[in-house]
C-alpha cells in the first residue's frame, strides 16, 4: 500500500505587486518582481480601493506580452466582475476586450509619520500547466454558465474535482502537490 502522488506544474512566480500605480485605461501593468508567465495565462489584479465591501475591483486579464525584462505585463481580455453569489461564483461581470482597466490599482509607498508604508496591489497568476477539471455534466446542466476565464463551464450538479487520497491505516500514503490549477473544485 506505500504509494506516493508527485503532481507539479512549471515553477512559476504565483504573485507579486504592482511597482507603479496603473489606472483606468492602461493595457499594461509594471511589477515589482519579474515574471515568466506564459502568453495567454490568466492573472488577477487586486483591489486597492475601499469603496464597499460588497464589490470588488478586482480585474482578470489575460497576457499578451511581457516586456522589460519580465517587470511589464501587457494585458488584454480584461474582466471585471462586481457582484458574486453566496457561493463565490461571479454574478455581473464587466468585459472590456481591448484589455484595458477599468479601475486604477494603486502601486506605491508614501511616508507616513515617519514610517514607509506600500500601497501595492496584488498580481497574481491564476493558470497553471497542469489543470484538474470537474466535468460540469452537460447532460444536466446543458445551459452551464462560463466561469470568469471565458472557458470553463460552471458545474450545476456540484460534483467538482476532487483529487482523493487513502490510506487504509497504515499512513503510508504521502501526497505532493504544486502549482495546480484546480477548475470546477
Amino acid at each position: 500500500y506505500e504509494c506516493t502522488l508527485d503532481m507539479h506544474g512549471a515553477p512559476q512566480v504565483a504573485w507579486t505587486q504592482l511597482a507603479q500605480t496603473s489606472k483606468p485605461g492602461d493595457t499594461s501593468i509594471k511589477l515589482l518582481q519579474a515574471v515568466t508567465w506564459p502568453i495567454g495565462s490568466k492573472i488577477v489584479i487586486a483591489t486597492t480601493d475601499f469603496e464597499s465591501p460588497q464589490s470588488s475591483h478586482s480585474e482578470i486579464s489575460e497576457v499578451e506580452a511581457i516586456s522589460e525584462s519580465g517587470t511589464r505585463v501587457h494585458v488584454k481580455d480584461t474582466r471585471v466582475c462586481h457582484e458574486y453569489t453566496n457561493s463565490g461564483l461571479p454574478k455581473t461581470c464587466k468585459h472590456t476586450p481591448d484589455g484595458a482597466l477599468t479601475y486604477p490599482h494603486l502601486g506605491e509607498e508614501i511616508v507616513l509619520g515617519g514610517t514607509l508604508l506600500a500601497f501595492r496591489a496584488e498580481v497574481g497568476l491564476l493558470s497553471r500547466n497542469i489543470v484538474v477539471e470537474g466535468d460540469y455534466d452537460a447532460r444536466f446542466c446543458p445551459l452551464a454558465d462560463l466561469a470568469d476565464d471565458g472557458v470553463t463551464r460552471l458545474s450545476c450538479n456540484q460534483f467538482g474535482a476532487q483529487i482523493f487520497l487513502s490510506s487504509p491505516g497504515h499512513e503510508s500514503l504521502v501526497g505532493r502537490l504544486s502549482n495546480m490549477e484546480i477548475r470546477n473544485g
